[in-house]
Parts: C-alpha cells; sequence; structure tokens
C-alpha cells in the first residue's frame, strides 16, 4: 500500500485553536477563495502514481466533483472555490495500473473540512461617554465565528505620542470598561474572528469639560482590508489526507464546477435604527485604568484615523487631500456627465446594489392541474441551512386546466434584511402535490446572489508636478472596496463646477492610485477635480473638489541675459 503526507504551508488558524458555539467539529477556517496546496511526494514513490486527482464536496459527501488532476512530480496545485460556505476535499491516488486508492470518494473520510468565511467580524462601539475625567466604553461584537481570546481593547492620548495601550478587559461579546483619563483619547477595539478576519472599530474622546459628552463612532477598515474577499493567491489551508495513499495534493478548484459523478447505488439577514443608548446604573463593577493627561501637540503632528472630511488647507498644498466621497450605504448613481456602468456578472454569483432580489423562472412540463404552489428557500451558509422565505409573485401562477407541457415564465421578488451572500431554491409542485421536495441540510442553493449596498470609498489628493516632465501632474487617489470594478476610476476636470466636466485620460481606468496627466495648454491654473469609484455592485461614490484646485505648479526658471548697455532704450 502506497504512503505518503501532505504538506501545505498554511496561513490558517489551526484547527483547535479557537473555539465558538455552534462551530463544527473538524473544521478549519480560510478567509480567502483562493487556496494553495503544495504536493510532497517521496521520490522514491513517484514512479508508482500515475496522477493524483482531488475531489470536492460542497454538500458534506452527498456528491463529490472532481475539482484538478496533477502528476506526482508536480509542486503546486490551486483551488479557487466560489464563495463562503463549507467544503470537504479528498484525495485519491491513480496508480500506473490506473487504479485509484481509495477506489471512490463515497464512504471515506474526507482529508479536509475547510469554512470559507470572508467576512469580518461586526465591531460596534455602542458608546464612547465622556463622564468628568472618566471615559465609559461599551460594546458590542456579532460574529458566528468568533475568536474572542483575539479581542483587544486599546487606547491612546488623541494629542500624544502614537502609541497604543491595551486595557486588560473581560473577553466577550458584549461588555464595557471605563479608562480614568481627563486627557482626549482615541479608544480603539479589535477582534478576529476563526477564519482571521480582523473588524475594528474606533471613537475619539474629547478632554474633560463641565459637561458629559457622547462622541460619534466612526467604524474603520482593519488593514489590508481593501480587496480583502477577492481571490487571492497564496492562502494555504490544511490540505486534506488521502485515506491509506502514498501522496500529497493540492488542488485548483474551477468557479463552475463540472458535473458531479454519481455515487454508489448503495448511497442513497437586518440593519440597525442606530446605537442603543448607554446602560445606567452602577458602573462599580466595570475595570478601569488610568491614562495620564498630555499636554496638546503641535497641529503638524499625524492622527491615527483617516478624516473623511479633508482638512481646510488641504487643497493648498500638492498631495494633500483635495476631495473624499460622503460616507453612505444607499447605492448612488454615477454623475450626468459619466456613462452608466453595467455591473459585471460572475457566472456562479450575480452581485446587485439592493435588497429587492427579484428572480425570474420558469415552469415546464404543466399538466391539466397547473401549478398548485410555489416555495422559495434561502440560505446564508451555501446549504448548510435552509429557511423558507416568502415572496412577492409577479403574477398569479397558472390556473389548474392548463394545457399539458405548457412553459410559463413568471418573476418572484424578496426582500432581504442585510447585505451579505444569498443563495436561493425554489420549489415548485402541480395543482395534484407533484414536486421536488424542499432543499435538505447541505444541499447546494440552485442560485447564489451577493448584495452589496455599500458605496465605495474614494480620497481624492491634491497634483504634484512631476520633477522629470514640466507638463505633467501626478493625480494620487485612494479607493477602497470588497469588489471593486475591473476599471473603476474616472478621472475629470471642469473650469466651472456647473460647467462641463472633461475626462482626464481614459473614461474608465484601473485603481492604479495614481495618473500621469499631461495637463492641456489652453486649461486654467485652477480647476474643479472630481474622482469617481465605481463597484462590482453598480454603487458609486464620487470625490468633487469644493473650490477650484491650482494645477499651475510650474516654476518659473529665470535667467540673466546680460548687461544692458548705458543709453541703451
Amino acid at each position: 500500500m502506497m504512503t505518503g503526507t501532505w504538506s501545505v504551508a498554511c496561513l490558517l488558524l489551526a484547527a483547535g485553536t479557537g473555539t465558538s458555539p455552534g462551530t463544527p467539529e473538524g473544521v478549519t477556517f480560510c478567509n480567502k477563495t483562493t487556496l494553495d496546496f503544495p504536493i510532497t511526494v517521496d521520490p522514491s514513490r513517484q514512479k508508482s502514481i500515475r496522477e493524483l486527482e482531488l475531489y470536492v464536496s460542497i454538500n458534506q459527501g452527498r456528491s463529490w466533483n472532481l475539482a484538478a488532476k496533477a502528476a506526482p512530480t508536480q509542486s503546486l496545485f490551486r483551488c479557487s472555490v466560489p464563495g463562503e460556505g463549507l467544503y470537504w476535499f479528498t484525495v485519491l491516488i491513480l496508480d500506473q495500473n490506473r487504479r485509484k486508492e481509495p477506489p471512490s470518494p463515497y464512504g471515506t473520510e474526507p482529508g479536509q473540512k475547510l469554512i470559507v468565511d470572508l467576512k469580518k467580524p461586526d465591531v460596534h462601539l455602542v458608546s464612547a461617554e465622556r463622564k468628568d475625567g472618566t471615559v465609559v466604553v461599551r460594546w458590542d461584537i456579532s460574529e458566528e465565528y468568533l475568536n474572542l481570546p483575539s479581542l483587544k481593547l486599546e487606547y491612546r492620548p488623541t494629542d500624544g505620542a502614537e502609541t497604543w495601550t491595551s486595557v486588560p478587559v473581560t473577553r466577550e461579546q458584549s461588555g464595557q470598561a471605563v479608562i480614568d483619563s481627563p486627557a482626549a483619547v482615541t479608544v480603539r477595539l479589535s477582534v478576529e474572528d476563526l477564519a482571521h478576519n480582523l473588524g475594528m472599530a474606533e471613537a475619539k474622546v474629547p478632554a474633560a469639560a463641565s459637561a458629559t459628552t457622547t462622541v460619534a463612532i466612526k467604524p474603520i477598515e482593519s488593514p489590508g482590508d481593501a480587496g480583502s474577499n477577492s481571490a487571492g493567491a497564496g492562502t494555504s489551508p490544511p490540505a486534506p489526507s488521502a485515506s491509506g495513499s502514498a501522496a500529497t495534493a493540492a488542488t485548483t478548484l474551477p468557479t463552475s464546477l463540472p458535473s458531479p459523478i454519481s455515487p454508489p447505488p448503495a448511497v442513497a439577514a437586518g440593519s440597525g435604527e442606530g446605537p442603543p443608548a448607554p446602560p445606567t446604573g452602577d458602573s462599580s463593577s466595570v475595570q478601569r485604568v488610568s491614562v495620564s493627561p498630555t499636554p496638546p501637540r503641535s497641529s503638524l503632528g499625524s492622527g491615527a484615523i483617516e478624516e473623511l472630511t479633508p482638512p481646510p488647507s488641504s487643497g493648498k498644498e500638492p498631495g494633500g487631500v483635495v476631495a473624499s466621497s460622503p460616507p453612505a450605504t444607499s447605492p448612488s448613481a454615477p454623475p450626468a456627465s459619466l456613462p452608466a456602468v453595467t455591473p459585471e456578472k460572475d457566472l456562479s454569483l450575480q452581485v446587485i446594489n439592493t435588497r429587492r432580489v427579484t428572480m425570474e423562472y420558469e415552469v415546464a412540463k404543466l399538466g391539466p392541474s397547473g401549478v398548485g404552489s410555489v416555495e422559495l428557500y434561502v440560505t446564508r451558509d451555501n446549504g448548510l441551512k435552509w429557511e423558507r422565505i416568502e415572496g412577492e409573485h409577479g403574477a398569479s401562477p397558472p390556473a389548474p386546466g392548463g394545457k399539458s407541457a405548457e412553459v410559463v415564465h413568471r418573476t418572484l421578488s424578496v426582500d432581504m434584511a442585510a447585505d451579505g451572500v444569498y443563495g436561493f431554491y425554489l420549489v415548485v409542485k402541480s395543482g395534484a402535490g407533484l414536486g421536488k421536495q424542499p432543499p435538505k441540510a447541505g444541499e447546494p442553493p440552485q442560485w447564489r446572489v451577493e448584495i452589496d449596498t455599500s458605496r465605495p470609498e474614494a480620497l481624492l489628493y491634491g497634483p504634484q508636478a512631476n520633477p522629470s516632465q514640466g507638463d505633467v501632474l501626478v493625480l494620487s487617489w485612494k479607493a477602497t472596496d470588497n469588489r471593486l470594478a475591473n476599471t473603476p476610476i474616472s478621472l475629470q476636470w471642469a473650469d466651472r463646477k456647473d460647467g462641463e466636466w472633461h475626462n482626464i485620460g481614459e473614461a474608465q481606468m484601473p485603481n492604479s492610485s495614481s495618473y500621469n496627466w499631461h495637463v492641456p495648454s489652453n486649461i486654467p491654473a485652477k480647476v474643479y477635480l472630481r474622482l469617481t469609484v465605481r463597484d462590482v455592485a453598480g454603487n458609486v461614490a464620487v470625490a468633487e473638489t469644493g473650490e477650484p484646485v491650482l494645477v499651475d505648479l510650474s516654476v518659473p526658471v529665470p535667467r540673466i541675459l546680460g548687461l544692458v548697455k548705458s543709453g541703451a532704450q
């Protein structure tokens, strides 16, 4: 019998290092959809192996798909899974006589169970409230697979050194702590889930005053969050093992899976209404941390929080923030002077920017009894759990007595409570009660939709002169979104705010963070600038300068021609 092991360089949370209520046993977690599995095969066994086959199941072993094949000398497989959910992996070894070991993925224990989780924990600072010389911090965290040991509450003096100090707290999803300090402080709460997605929120609290002040909370993006939900190479989960097999392998799972192989015959979401009011009562049990007041610094000091509203002086200094998009969670149309962009589509996942999902479906092979009932089921975890959901039918189902084999087309609309990835399963029964049964746990959805109603964030920086080209200005920007479009950027200028806007470069450009603008010779010295950022769902963010920005940054070069002769006119 061939023997071997899987060798995997892994960036995931190791099994058993974190627990969460409801976590399936023996499951590891990943926060990427592209997984790298290095292959390690004993050189003395390579000649006896013809091929390695990796299979994947999205319904806990009820059906298996061949994901990839590899030669025993191959060093790496890459597996791209279509989205979030639970995946089972197993490996079969094909010897030189084309015998497989084990003969089939059915009935064998999977080598790897993996949950792909792309969403970071929802960290909500309920309040950071100044009460005389103390700051009371209260929080609430929403996350199914929370890694509570990673929870950290930190602070720093807002006008002091940018050194964060940890606060000892009881690690719980809803908690509170008190900081004893009359100085202005910045508070930060962060926590990871079992897939290492990092959720974070910050709040600035002013110095003590005569009245109690409650500051607004601004959630912030965790480091490297932009685009983090897109598939990326280099993430390697613990590899599935081949039962009794000689080699280890990893794989590339295509986004659109081939038809599953047949088993042996014996195998049979709501948005909140704002933060709740801080609880009142005795806070003697709340943990306290003392902080020494820090003298105010010069305004030249840098802050830890990037303000969405640009500072007043930024428009006068090249490279400073000159415009930012307003924070919003509702979809926005592009400016009238830009062409509308059709949202990009993924064959395995459609992304939309509305929480009202309207699907078109057809019913074929109708008998005389017509359609008796239409039921819609929804899942948030790729089929692990299903719930029936009521929808709004676009038209009444055909009445009994319709023609046999008639095909009818109908629409069904449902309103979802929150953004996220949803799977749908439609069950239609005839007037005689015949039809498919509702989906069971582990059954994959028939159709998947991601709802994204959040606009991207856009920051436009002031132009800077290109030192090597006198007629070129460097325009820089920052565009942040989990799913930016392929060419999400548009830059424009206008001589008046209500004037005609002219494209800078192509109408739609890649997110390269900067662009060398060959300034036209007839352009005014100051112009209005506009940055437009689009995501895959069709949401649009616009950052537009409120005042004209200087684009003539050329430096005059004087040269003395010589002495003017006496008496010369």
